[in-house]
């Protein structure tokens, strides 16, 4: 418990012949010294736990002699009637606010005073004087102060004002660099990363010899360090074979994070020099580690595949962190995805679902490096791939991924010249792996296609076609046709799938922008959709078939032969028709069209009435401006019953 007492009132009634003057001077003196610091203590025996008390008013009358009475003892029996005191007050109270004010702790006690800042009414309250100092500043200045002298339960601060529905408006009104979460370094126990010290040593000496650094030679301190963070169990130092498996290990990470570069021939003949005083090593196995590893350079299939190095206690955190985004379902500002609004909103949500979290350090800094990741999926060409990168521990993999490029022979030289943030960023992520892909997807968020959440795409294009659905009514279409049974909205889903194609569903679930597409409220994984299709004859193929057919000629447009699957018989034909009024392009192939103009990333804000959906620029949009078809689709009623705004830019 932590007692603060802000006005003290005293009244002395001496007994005797004459003023006391020098006893009054002595009860002054034990009374600013000794009574806060003392009724703590007084206070124990009532167990208020973590509840907050604010008393307005407590009478307490102690009786001491003077004469006899030592000032440990005098301030003793004061503080001992006056805690008594307290204590009957608030076991007494009414209960209706006029002189006890109760708050579940300190946290929920400063966001109901951040909550009445918001809204203006906190210096009406008579039980904010804690705060009192503050006043005559601006909210937001005295707001951030307030949340800076309260740094060390800002999770639980958070989470309270996400609970009273004042988290955003305070982020509104905040600069929120003041929510930065400094975190520590993560950090191992000395004798562990000592334990690296020479294996890192020797990795280091034979990376040197053979000249492999691409730059200067990393400070042997911060390769230790970043080294031993990886978690990586160490070797047995009984076992030479062992002692030369970690060495390799710590080599082709260095090659990994772009620090050096893979051998040539020239580089191995090298490796007699780089043997020397290094005879603990199983030599032999080291040197054909090194000539197997890298007998050919430019194979992609020889470069070194990492694996996920997260600790145990990492894997909990962020298998936390992603229950914790799944249930509270923060909303993430695309715009300035690394900020300390967005740190704040997870660790709200982390402190809200798991509060067991809430305080570790660890916590701030796993929330940092998954914002860092997330600014890099959200800008990534090929997000889905990237994160599916991500969960195998694959670098090359997540760099090829966000670069858009297909992993060639030249994959490696990709990791040495990609921006080093970007190579930095990724690497941290892959080496956590599966665990950080499913954070990443939770905050892309995979309910999230209604919710109100910014979300990446890799074929956030396809709600460019969402113009045809509402076009031709194929919604109101299907549900005559009952086509399928199970509603509309699947069929809208299947049709999107066919236009998006592979990157539309990554490990069975359906990308969110193609469910949006379908309404936001469709199936979530193709498992579910191909169930919705399940049962129908080829009767019902065949009738609906036809419809389509219909539908071509009622846009002035000749039937086609029909694909033997129906719905990539729809696609095809609500593509046809979407192309008609693009200018020079009707005519164009289905891949070139869905290549142009609808297989493109972009981030995709769904929030109450409407969607914004970003893309960056094509050198065809132009095209697409003078067609129209960047305008606004105005909502109307039915499955999508929100307007659409496009953005075509920079992201």
């Amino acid at each position: 418990m932590s007692t603060r007492v802000t006005t003290h009132h005293l009244r002395y009634r001496i007994h005797g012949t004459a003023p006391d003057p020098v006893g009054v001077r002595r009860l002054d003196r034990l009374a600013a010294e000794r009574i806060s610091e003392g009724l703590e203590p007084a206070l124990a025996a009532f167990d208020a736990g973590e509840t907050v008390y604010v008393v307005r008013r407590v009478h307490a009358r102690t009786t001491v002699n003077l004469a006899t009475t030592s000032d440990p003892a005098l301030a003793h029996l004061w503080c001992r009637d006056l805690g008594r005191s307290v204590a009957r007050t608030i076991i007494d109270d009414s209960g209706d606010g006029t002189n006890v004010v109760r708050f579940a702790s300190d946290a929920d006690f400063v966001a109901a005073f951040v909550s009445d800042m918001i809204t203006g009414k906190a210096w009406q309250r008579w039980y904010f004087g804690a705060f009192a100092h503050h006043r005559g500043e601006s909210p937001g200045a005295a707001i951030e102060a307030v949340l800076v002298e309260y740094r060390d339960r800002l999770a639980a601060i958070l989470a309270a004002l996400a609970r009273r529905r004042m988290l955003e408006p305070m982020l509104a009104l905040i600069d929120s660099t003041v929510l930065a979460l400094h975190p520590a370094s993560e950090s191992l126990a000395e004798p562990d990363a000592e334990g690296w010290r020479p294996l890192v040593a020797a990795a280091r000496h034979v990376a040197g010899v053979l000249d492999l650094w691409v730059a200067a030679a990393p400070a042997p301190e911060a390769v230790l360090r970043q080294w031993a963070n990886t978690g990586r169990e160490q070797p047995n130092w009984r076992d030479a074979a062992e002692l030369t498996d970690a060495v390799m290990a710590i080599i082709a990470w260095f090659v990994r994070t772009g620090a050096a570069h893979t051998p040539d021939s020239q580089d191995l003949l090298r490796l007699d020099t780089a043997e020397a005083g290094l005879d603990w090593l199983d030599l032999p196995r080291l040197r054909s580690a090194l000539a197997a590893q890298w007998r050919d350079q430019t194979a992609a299939t020889h470069l070194p595949r990492r694996s996920a190095t997260a600790t145990p206690r990492q894997r909990d955190l962020l298998a936390a962190l992603a229950r914790a985004i799944d249930d509270q379902r923060p909303i993430l500002d695309a715009s300035t995805p690394t900020g300390g609004a967005n740190a704040a909103r997870l660790l709200a949500a982390l402190a809200a679902s798991e509060p067991a979290w809430a305080d570790d350090p660890l916590a701030q800094v796993i929330i940092e490096k998954m914002l860092a990741t997330w600014a890099q999926v959200i800008t990534a060409r090929e997000p889905q791939r990237l994160l599916q990168a991500v969960a195998a521990a694959d670098l090359v993999g997540a760099i090829a991924a966000w670069e858009g490029t297909g992993l060639t022979d030249t994959a490696h030289d990709n990791v040495r010249q990609c921006e080093p943030a970007v190579s930095e960023t990724l690497a941290r992520a892959t080496q956590l792996g599966e665990p950080a892909a499913d954070v990443l997807a939770a905050m892309g968020g995979d309910n999230a296609a209604g919710s109100g959440d910014t979300f990446a795409s890799p074929v956030a294009g396809v709600l460019l076609l969402q113009r045809v659905l509402l076009d031709v009514r194929l919604a109101g279409l299907a549900e005559r046709h009952h086509y399928p049974a199970a509603g509309p909205e699947n069929l809208l889903a299947a049709v999107g799938l066919r236009w998006a194609g592979a990157l539309g569903s990554v490990d069975d679930r359906i990308d969110l922008a193609v469910r949006l597409l379908a309404g936001g409220t469709g199936p979530r994984t193709v498992d579910e959709l191909i169930a919705a299709f399940h049962g129908i004859g080829s009767t019902g193929h065949n009738a609906w078939r036809t419809a389509i057919d219909d539908l071509l000629a009622l846009h002035g447009l000749s039937p086609t032969v029909a694909a033997d699957d129906p719905l990539d018989h729809t696609a095809q034909a609500l593509l046809r028709i979407w192309a008609r009024w693009l200018r020079g392009f009707e005519n164009s192939s289905i891949p070139f069209i869905l290549e142009q103009f609808v297989h493109r990333p972009g981030t995709v804000t769904a929030a109450g009435d409407r969607v914004t959906v970003r893309l960056p620029r094509r050198p065809l949009d132009t095209v697409l401006e003078i067609s129209g078809y960047l305008r606004p689709i105005e909502s109307l009623p039915g499955l999508m019953a929100r307007r659409i705004e496009f953005h075509v830019g920079d992201l």
